[in-house]
């Protein structure tokens, strides 16, 4: 990866800093890097994370993914294929029925339990997000409810007390956060830790003093907002997997024939 270094030393930290390799060893080895986001050269022999990437440049923007040189394509959570309405036949796509969030979930497809086992465990499921019939029977438990880390009821605003829906006061994004409810720390001590706070995704007071999880969350509200992002303040802009400056389409410099087009 030491022929990177060059291309690296033109990646603009979030506090304008120099971010080459020697500096920013994560520019290399990021999952989702600047460079495959911006379509430098992805070339196994350069960037050979270009291949085993769960979503690759290539795969996102409609490079060959045929197995015999992209054998993630099969087995990607969310592969081109399922994102781009390709065939998701199991004799295909076998990932297709048993992917967390499926292309037939998302898009609408037979979610029958018989068919889609999946339909019925899945975290966040069609029937879930989409409102359908969550009854009883042998293809809808309603048990699910209650652990669902995102359910119904709590989408769906039914009563979400501890009596009834014990998860709801755990939940790292529970009906109350997001719906506004009362996160005072001395109810909702989940509210300090959440990764995303309701504060932080409501644009309350993220001070340090008050808010340390402001400071160390991947994705902080101020580095989605555009606030100082200085690295003295702001630690984590220079080391955050996908930074502010990755968010906000910062450019590239032009040596060595990179592009100069925002995200």
């Amino acid at each position: 990866m030491a022929c990177c270094n060059n291309q690296s030393d033109h990646l603009l930290s979030v506090g304008g800093g120099n971010t080459g390799s020697e500096k920013w060893p994560a520019a290399k080895t990021n999952l989702i890097t600047y460079f495959l986001l911006e379509g430098g050269n992805t070339g196994s022999e350069q960037w050979p994370a270009a291949t085993t990437n769960a979503i690759t440049y290539q795969l996102s923007e409609e490079g060959n993914t045929g197995s015999e040189q992209w054998p993630a394509a099969t087995t990607n959570v969310i592969t081109y294929q399922l994102s781009e309405e390709g065939n998701t036949g199991s004799e295909q796509w076998p990932a297709a029925t048993t992917n967390l969030i499926t292309y037939r979930l998302l898009e609408g497809g037979n979610t029958g339990s018989e068919q889609w086992p999946a339909a019925t465990t899945n975290l966040i499921t069609y029937r879930l997000l989409e409102g359908g019939n969550t009854g009883g029977g042998k293809h809808w438990v309603r048990a699910m409810a209650c652990y669902n880390l995102i359910t119904y009821n709590l989408l769906y605003g039914r009563n979400t007390g501890s009596e009834q829906s014990p998860a709801a006061t755990t939940n790292l994004i529970t009906y109350r956060l997001l719906e506004g409810g009362n996160t005072g720390s001395e109810q909702w001590p989940a509210a300090t830790t959440n990764l995303i706070t309701y504060r932080l995704l409501e644009g309350g007071n993220t001070g340090s003093e008050q808010w340390p999880a402001a400071t160390t969350n991947l994705i902080t509200y101020i580095l989605l907002e555009g606030g100082n992002t200085g690295s003295e303040q702001w630690p984590a802009a220079t080391t955050n997997l996908i930074t502010y400056r990755l968010l906000e389409g910062k450019t590239l410099g032009q040596s060595n024939g990179l592009l100069q087009q925002p995200i």
